[in-house]
């Protein structure tokens, strides 16, 4: 693949780009995705160097803030719907300024109801919150029975020699891990 320059990406750029990229659109979901074609996930696929056709979807971008961090650099914040590839996205935005873009990290700030700011943290879970506490600060009992799982896991992994009856990975699944936001689904 060519390599292609970044242009001078300023103010008017970027009020193309989010007028370009907030509403309804149609998105092409990404090959490495866990979306199945003929019973088989892309990304097995995608892993075995195939591609195959995939259908757009239509997504939306509820908003989109758009701000540089240097002369080939943009950040985002997107707010958008389910089903939405942010990676995607990304490579789409760069393909529309005529240079493509790939993201350098992402972090989901909010899923649903549960968002990083309202978060409790794990060492608070582990430590001074009460089963009980945590469902008066509005966590259903099935997820707080997930989280006291996952600070078991924890606690286990720092132990070499748990005390009383063993904990083991196995006990908790193949994952040996439950991520809190998958833990409910509303």
């Amino acid at each position: 693949a060519a390599v292609k320059e970044v242009p001078p990406i300023g103010d008017e750029e970027i009020k193309k780009l989010q007028e370009a990229f907030t509403g309804n659109l149609l998105q092409t979901p990404p090959m490495f995705s866990a979306l199945k074609k003929e019973g088989v996930r892309l990304y097995r696929l995608a892993r075995k160097g195939q591609t195959v056709e995939r259908a757009p979807r239509e997504i939306k971008i509820e908003s989109l803030l758009l701000w540089p961090l240097g002369p080939t650099e943009l950040g985002f914040e997107v707010t958008c719907s389910k089903g939405t590839y942010i990676r995607t996205l990304a490579a789409d935005m760069g393909q529309s300024l005529g240079c493509g873009a790939h993201l350098k990290s992402l972090r989901r700030l909010a899923c649903g109801h549960l968002s990083v700011e309202n978060a409790i943290r794990l060492d608070d879970v582990e430590g001074d919150l009460t089963r009980g506490e945590l469902v008066e600060n509005g966590f259903g009992p099935t997820l707080v029975d997930r989280i006291t799982r996952l600070v078991d896991i924890s606690e286990y992994k720092r132990r070499q020699n748990p005390p009383g009856p063993r904990i083991t990975p196995k006990a908790f699944g193949k994952d040996r891990r439950m991520p809190i936001t998958n833990a409910y689904r509303g």
